[in-house]
C-alpha cells in the first residue's frame, strides 16, 4: 500500500476527490446573520407569529392592568398617571369583614364552573366518539 491516504477517508468535494484533513484545513462554514436566517425560515416565522401575537396579548398585555393595585386611579389622571399608593388597598381589602366571604365564593364558583367545563369536555368526547363509529358502521355496511 502506498502513503497516500486512506480509501476511507476521502471524500469527493465539488466533483474532486479529497481527503478530509484536506477539507478541514480549507473549510470555513458560512454564518448567516439573523436577519438572513429569518428570511431563509420566513414561513416557519409566518406560521408562529400568530402564536406569540395570542402569548402577547392575553398574558402581557393584561399585566399593565395590574398596575391599578398600586396606584391611586382617576378618570382625569388615567391608569398611570395616579399617586402610588403601595398595598394601601391590599390592606383595606383585607380588614374588611366580608373579604373572606368575597373569597369563599369566588373559589365555589370556580370549582363549580371547572366541574361544568369538565362535564362538557367529557360529553364532546363521547359525541365526537359516538358520531366516529356511526360513520365507521355506516361506511362498513354501505361497502357491504
Amino acid at each position: 500500500m502506498n502513503g497516500g491516504p486512506q480509501l476511507s477517508s476521502l471524500v469527493v468535494h465539488n466533483g474532486q476527490l479529497k481527503s478530509a484533513e484536506e477539507l478541514e484545513v480549507h473549510y470555513k462554514p458560512v454564518k448567516q446573520s439573523l436577519v438572513g436566517q429569518m428570511l431563509k425560515h420566513k414561513v416557519f416565522y409566518i406560521m408562529l407569529f400568530p402564536c406569540i401575537a395570542f402569548f402577547l396579548i392575553f398574558s402581557y398585555w393584561p399585566m399593565a392592568g395590574l398596575v391599578l393595585a398600586f396606584r391611586d386611579y382617576g378618570f382625569d389622571t388615567g391608569i398611570f398617571g395616579g399617586e402610588f399608593v403601595g398595598l394601601k388597598y391590599f390592606e383595606q381589602f383585607f380588614t374588611d369583614a366580608r373579604s373572606w366571604i368575597y373569597i369563599k365564593n369566588t373559589l365555589i364558583i370556580s370549582f363549580n364552573l371547572n366541574k361544568k367545563r369538565k362535564n362538557l369536555a367529557i360529553g364532546k368526547i363521547k359525541l365526537s366518539v359516538y358520531l366516529t363509529l356511526q360513520e365507521f358502521v355506516t361506511s362498513f355496511i354501505i361497502t357491504s
